[in-house]
């Protein structure tokens, strides 16, 4: 039952989408679509209350090895979940138009389509349908395309790599097997020569790092942040950027076990320089945006290294720092909204005359900063303890980044709670933003005081990775 509950959460928006073509009235398609965006965010929630793994399986094209096999495990619950949740958010603050309606809809049901995906070549195919949407959305702000261009063209450059990659993979069980498949239990029993796996495991990288982004790859975030709205960035955020992260802990380490066990170091090095960089621009950023922006890079490089300890704590703690920036950042974002409807920023500052604003502002800073009881904190602590493990004293270098983050958002939000008033006292919080925004914070503090129910959801698919990639790492030690 839980299978086919996932293929109608899946298919639920992409409805919605096909209904706001064509229906006219653009009341009652905002209204269909966000009934719809409900229904799959209940069945998410369903899903996620309910865990157990399951998977639904139907041969589309057997000459081509493509199947139609949806299932979701402990990593990819939550960011399916979060998928579901953005969509929610992102309807309610949106200009209601039915181009954005369509859009945010179908990039939204694409990210649940390649978190289900048990395919390799299904994933691919998913991940890759929300980029149309995207560069339309994001044309269709300020009229300005040149953020959505630069998105776009960054992921079509790392997906052919990736496409190649998949390809091959299809290819080599063809001729090892005798029959072509792209099901990722498959593809994970190849026998794969150390050179293949090296470049094979480069490709893949190369195309999902974009989408996380590791530097130097994350040229188009700040600019995309700076000119889309709520609305695109919570679909973007919070369903798009996180298959990035999301593809290298699923696929790298179990296809290409002893590849990534030689190049983790490296990649290590990248996501420890990637969050110390954000962490460190953000010092000198004044805009909440491009904060934001920093602020999501430098977590990003928390999640990649973690995987890269190839250790069950820090693969449990970069599960946690996945969900925490989801909640986190739609969070930030939907207050950036509004500061932005009272022409609020860093240099005209709520000063006391919006109380409410003021205490939920501080309180997603402290969120946002890792501060010790938030679930961001949770996930960066149990990644701090497994690169102790893994590489010892070195390992612990990146918390510089944690420190560095720290200051620049409370400087932040100094400046934009305790700034220069403006010369009109700025409305308060009303109730039904505070409905939106409070139980994202309330959950985003939960969770740090007990991330029991993550860890007993990802646990069981991070010892199933584990398994196959840390004996290869152990005996790349051993040499």
């Amino acid at each position: 039952m839980e299978a086919h509950l996932l293929s109608i959460c899946i298919g639920l928006p992409l409805c919605s989408a096909l209904v706001a073509v064509l229906w006219d009235d653009a009341v009652w398609v905002y209204r269909c679509a966000l009934v719809g965006a409900v229904g799959a965010a209940l069945i998410a929630l369903s899903l996620v209350v309910g865990f157990e793994p399951s998977e639904s399986r139907w041969d589309w094209i057997p000459e081509l090895g493509i199947t139609y096999r949806v299932g979701l495990d402990g990593i990819a619950l939550f960011p399916f979940a979060l998928t579901a949740l953005a969509l929610v958010l992102a309807l309610a603050v949106c200009r209601r138009t039915r181009g954005e309606i369509v859009g945010l809809s179908v990039v939204a049901s694409a990210a649940l389509g390649a978190y289900a995906a048990q395919d390799l070549l299904a994933f691919y195919f998913c991940a890759e349908a929300a980029i149309l949407p995207l560069l339309v959305l994001l044309g269709r702000e300020d009229g300005r395309p040149q953020a959505g261009l630069r998105l776009a063209l960054g992921a079509a450059a790392g997906g052919v790599p990736l496409l190649v990659a998949v390809v091959y993979l299809g290819v080599v069980h063809l001729s090892q097997v005798g029959h072509l498949s792209f099901d990722l239990l498959d593809l994970q029993s190849l026998d794969l020569p150390a050179a293949a796996q090296a470049w094979l495991l480069l490709a893949f990288l190369f195309g999902l790092a974009v989408r996380v982004p590791l530097a130097p790859l994350h040229g188009w975030l700040q600019m995309v942040l700076r000119v889309a709205s709520p609305a695109v960035l919570l679909v973007l955020t919070g369903a798009w950027l996180h298959l990035g992260a999301y593809g290298i802990m699923r696929f790298c380490p179990t296809l290409f076990p002893d590849a990534f066990s030689a190049w983790r170091g490296p990649l290590a090095a990248l996501a420890a320089a990637t969050a110390v960089y954000g962490a460190l621009i953000g010092l000198a950023q004044g805009r909440m945006r491009a904060w934001l922006a920093c602020a999501t890079l430098s977590q990003m490089g928390w999640v990649v290294f973690g995987i890269c300890t190839l250790h069950a704590a820090g693969l449990r703690g970069s599960a946690v720092v996945l969900v925490g920036h989801g909640l986190v950042i739609a969070a930030w974002l939907l207050l950036a909204g509004m500061l932005a409807e009272r022409g609020i920023d860093a240099e005209n500052g709520l000063g006391r005359g919006a109380p409410r604003l003021s205490a939920w502002l501080l309180v997603a800073a402290l969120a946002a900063v890792g501060l010790p009881g938030t679930v961001l904190f949770a996930g960066e602590f149990s990644i701090l303890v497994a690169a102790c493990a893994a590489w010892g004293q070195p390992g612990l270098l990146i918390a510089m980044a944690a420190l560095l983050h720290g200051v620049s958002g409370l400087r932040l939000i100094q400046r934009i709670v305790w700034g220069a008033k403006g010369a009109t006292a700025p409305m308060d919080m009303r109730w039904r933003e505070m409905a939106l925004v409070v139980p994202l914070l309330l959950c985003a503090l939960a969770l740090g005081l007990k991330p029991g129910p993550v860890l007993d959801r990802v646990g069981g698919s991070i010892d199933q990775v584990l398994a196959v990639a840390a004996p290869a790492a152990t005996a790349g030690e051993g040499e």
